[in-house]
């Protein structure tokens, strides 16, 4: 956040807005679709508190309905108002949520104060909002620990059957945003999957509308990316052997595909979207959340091996098997980022996309492609690659557009450039990067930048607006010794110092 929470909260919606507010929020919310809370229990308290609204205001209550009123108003207002008046407008309400945000986690911690906390943590995991998801998801992972969501209940809690479900949903709910935040983002996840008995519910809270079907699907592609972070971004697996790390890949691709098989009665993950034959009850934003997070773990598993640090340290040319993995999982992360990019087209940019349709998965795309084109700038796809490029350039400019510049990311156009550059000059005479890094050539990125001249120049545009420093991904930060930040548990100075020592 830029600034520090306002002294004053606002004012909460009339009775009218409310209710349209509340009708929209159970309609398209994600946390809705998870049934983190219940409609009819809502509802009941609501027309309570609206003919007595002073009688019963407990912190929980207070954040709960003010998250509901926030995401709902944001759902409705984005088809109505401009991308920024949409912000704006929830936003009050949103802070309203946060302002008792100390009070839920270290006062009288309850349920409802848990929930309050997750819908607040996935009304920020949407485009209109500050970057806060991944503190608000931990501490309410955290509070539901410790009120044992993650156990499976047991007689002695004496929980009827319709507790036990709702417990269950908060707890999934929490659960998927926070593995598919860790897994973004390369920050350690706080839950460890061994200490959970929880059990995956097989039926929807009572009087809810929960998609059973599609949320077990998130559930397993979050229990997935767990795995996938534990063994191939932890500190103890940068200290695996490449065979080891080989081994690992493999296997996790193979679970992964068997995943995809599963659901293809569904959904066929990995066709182009067609949005006027998707499966019934699915919307086309569903449709993409789910292939997009396909294709963002499909790369997360394979960019173990295909990223040149990775090389560097695999130590890939001391094994014929070794190298043939590595160009087929190179290959892999390819394909994955021309799926993306093409799928792009589909991605309806409002304040209310989430961050991983709008951003995080294209700009992974774009990057990946990117390093691919620099490994072999001489395959026969790689004038098909930087069209690509500069459709995912696009992609980026009606961002730009769609948020009215609030979003400003000239980064995609800048890599686009340059890898267009970087071909020109493989096609010349490429440099080989010299040492026993094993790395595949690549063109001189030196004269490159020097010939384009626009990575950090004085011409180089900032991105601005509200979620400057959430999206502020400039090429000139990307030094060696900043380059940990993408790496969990890599120490530079102890294991990948060869790798910047390139002969020029």
């Amino acid at each position: 956040m830029e600034t520090r929470l306002s002294t004053l909260r606002a004012s909460e919606p009339d009775a009218k807005d409310a209710w349209l507010y509340t009708r929209r929020f159970f309609e398209a919310a994600p946390g809705a679709k998870f049934g983190v809370v219940q409609r009819s229990w809502f509802e009941t308290r609501l027309r309570a508190h609206t003919n007595s609204p002073n009688r019963d205001d407990e912190p929980a209550w207070y954040a709960l309905r003010n998250v509901i009123f926030a995401t709902g108003s944001r759902l409705h207002l984005a088809k109505t108002t401009t991308f920024r008046e949409a912000c704006q407008i929830s936003w009050g309400w949103f802070e309203n949520a946060l302002s008792v945000h100390t009070e839920i986690l270290y006062f009288k911690t309850s349920i409802l104060g848990l929930q309050a906390l997750t819908l607040m943590a996935y009304f920020v995991d949407e485009l209109g909002s500050p970057a806060l998801e991944y503190m608000l998801c931990s501490n309410a992972l955290r509070l539901a620990c410790s009120k044992g969501l993650h156990r499976q209940a047991v007689s002695s809690w004496n929980l009827t059957p319709q507790e036990a479900c709702q417990r269950d949903w908060i707890f999934w709910a929490i659960y998927c945003l926070e593995k598919s935040i860790a897994l973004r983002s390369g920050r350690p996840s706080i839950t460890d999957d061994d200490d959970i008995s929880c059990q995956i519910p097989i039926y929807g809270p009572p009087g809810s509308a929960v998609d059973v079907v599609f949320c077990n699907l998130w559930i397993r592609f979050a229990q997935l990316s767990s795995l996938v972070s534990k063994r191939l971004s932890s500190v103890q697996a940068f200290r695996r052997t490449t065979s080891a790390t080989i081994d690992n890949v493999i296997d996790l691709d193979q679970q992964l595909r068997s995943l995809k098989d599963s659901m293809a009665y569904i959904f066929c993950v990995d066709a182009p979207i067609n949005p006027s034959s998707l499966p019934a009850g699915m919307s086309l934003n569903q449709a993409l959340d789910v292939q997009f997070t396909y294709y963002d773990l499909l790369s997360h598993i394979h960019t173990a091996l295909t990223y040149p640090w990775s090389q560097a340290m695999l130590r890939p040319q001391e094994n014929d098997k070794h190298r043939k993995q590595i160009e087929t999982s190179c290959s892999i992360v390819a394909d994955a980022a021309r799926s993306i990019i093409l799928a792009t087209k589909w991605v309806h940019l409002d304040a209310n996309c989430s961050v991983l349709s709008a951003f995080t998965a294209s700009i992974q795309a774009v990057i990946n492609l990117f390093i691919h084109i620099l490994q072999y700038p001489e395959n026969p796809s790689v004038q098909w690659d930087l069209s690509l490029l500069d459709i995912g350039a696009g992609h980026f400019a009606r961002l730009e557009f769609a948020t009215r510049s609030q979003i400003s990311i000239s980064f995609v156009k800048d890599i686009a450039s340059l890898a267009r550059a970087a071909v020109r000059r493989a096609k010349n005479g490429p440099v080989t990067c010299g040492g026993s890094t094993g790395v595949r050539t690549l063109a001189n990125l030196d004269s490159v930048s020097s010939e384009s001249d626009m990575v950090g120049g004085p011409n180089h545009s900032q991105p601005t607006g509200m979620n400057q420093e959430a999206f502020d991904i400039e090429l000139s930060d990307f030094q060696p010794e900043n380059l940990s930040m993408l790496l969990p548990g890599i120490d530079l100075d102890g294991g990948m110092t060869d790798f910047f020592n390139w002969e020029q």
